[in-house]
């Protein structure tokens, strides 16, 4: 009987022995995931695809895209590829289902009828026809628009995120690019120095503000 029991605490301990192991090696392998995962760096929820902003897009100094295709609109063939005297060129990229491309769509209009700032300008939508039109049929634009049914354009040119806007010199050379979310983005992305900071952090390259 005796034999038997010491038989049994000997078992006992033994199983304690082997847990113990267990246990020290799973905390050995959380340890080490733990260190693999703090050595990577922080994402933005919800944007682990999406670039820095100022590597969204053609970079800085690259030409007009060479396209030709028809507006949904009513503003014919659009071909911005064709260089422009006499203003600049801004293409601004937007989603129907983007709620910020909302606020954008009153400056968008205003300067297209601002004929103090000459400026050839365009939108890309990112929808196939039905979406666009729908779209339109609560916020008409007042300047070309463009359906990018299969994101042909939209994945060409690296545009991650809407509303976005690429803004081209008179020779046809990208000179800024950014968010444009309303009137003080559009302000930055011209250059105004009078835009507030948080506009200017919008675009790249930034602006330096006029206020002190």
């Amino acid at each position: 009987m005796t034999g038997l029991w010491l038989a049994s605490y000997l078992a006992l301990w033994g199983l304690v022995v082997v847990l113990c192991l267990l246990l020290i090696g799973i905390l050995r392998q959380l340890g080490l995931l733990y260190h693999q995962l703090a050595a990577r760096p922080p994402q933005p929820q919800g944007e682990s695809s999406i670039p820095a902003l100022e590597e969204d897009g053609p970079t800085i100094g690259s030409p007009l895209v060479d396209l030709e295709v028809s507006t949904i609109n009513g503003f014919g063939t659009l071909t911005p590829a064709t260089p422009r005297e006499g203003g600049s060129t801004l293409l601004v990229f937007m989603s129907p289902m983007c709620e910020a491309c909302q606020y954008i769509v009153e400056p968008l209009n205003a300067l297209a009828e601002d004929a103090a700032r000459p400026v050839h300008l365009a939108v890309i939508m990112r929808a196939d026809e039905q979406a666009c039109r729908a779209f339109l049929s609560v916020f008409p634009l007042h300047l070309p628009v463009v359906c990018d049914r299969d994101r042909t354009i939209t994945m060409g040119l690296d545009i991650h995120r809407t509303p976005f806007g690429l803004l081209y010199n008179e020779q046809g050379t990208l000179i800024r690019k950014g968010l444009v979310e309303g009137q003080e983005d559009l302000l930055a992305l011209f250059g105004d120095g009078s835009a507030p900071v948080n506009a200017q952090a919008h675009v790249f390259p930034r602006v330096v503000s006029s206020h002190v």
